[in-house]
């Protein structure tokens, strides 16, 4: 991933593309300290013992993003397994300020990901796309309401409904 940090200019999806297939999988390291082995594979998620991975949730992560439009983005909560970001929530309250929360929610995911068209068509950046390169789903939020996409949801048709598969006595109450 230490690739990407060099490139000002790249495709989110195709540096998501390939950041999980090259990097989620197996690493190679230059060597391995304790052992002295040589380019071993490392993996980054232990997909086959969940347990040995480490789960981290931040709410508020703020981001600095020099040279956007604003300084910085602060998703509400993003979740990290290995350091890596895979999950980002946005979440709005419907409010006086606020008359379509999920709407305003996607229009922030976007911006964090930058990708809304027209600050595209503006040449402005907004946000930081590194955040996205290992992400696997948004989930955008409001009440009770909750909606799931990928980066390349952009637009509001392909967030589909979080379905609730538990009864209703497993709800908060």
């Amino acid at each position: 991933m230490k690739n990407f940090q060099r490139i000002d200019e790249i495709d989110i999806q195709l540096a998501r593309h390939v950041a999980l297939d090259d990097e989620l999988k197996t690493l190679k390291a230059h060597i391995r300290e304790v052992e002295k082995q040589q380019y071993p594979n490392v993996k980054l998620i232990d997909f086959e013992h969940p347990e040995r991975n480490r789960f981290l949730a931040i709410n508020q992560f703020r981001i600095d993003t020099p040279g956007a439009t604003k300084g910085f983005i602060i998703p509400d909560i993003v979740l990290f397994v290995n350091g890596l970001p895979l999950v980002l929530v946005e979440c709005k309250e419907a409010n006086e300020f606020t008359s379509n929360p999920m709407f305003d929610t996607f229009q922030q995911l976007m911006r964090y990901s930058d990708q809304r068209e027209e600050t595209k068509l503006s040449g402005l950046r907004e946000g930081e796309p590194r955040l996205f390169f290992t992400n696997q789903l948004l989930i955008r939020t409001s009440g009770e309401q909750a909606d799931i996409g990928t980066i390349t949801s952009t637009d509001e048709e392909f967030f589909f409904p979080w379905k609730d598969t538990g009864r209703s006595r497993h709800r908060w109450e």
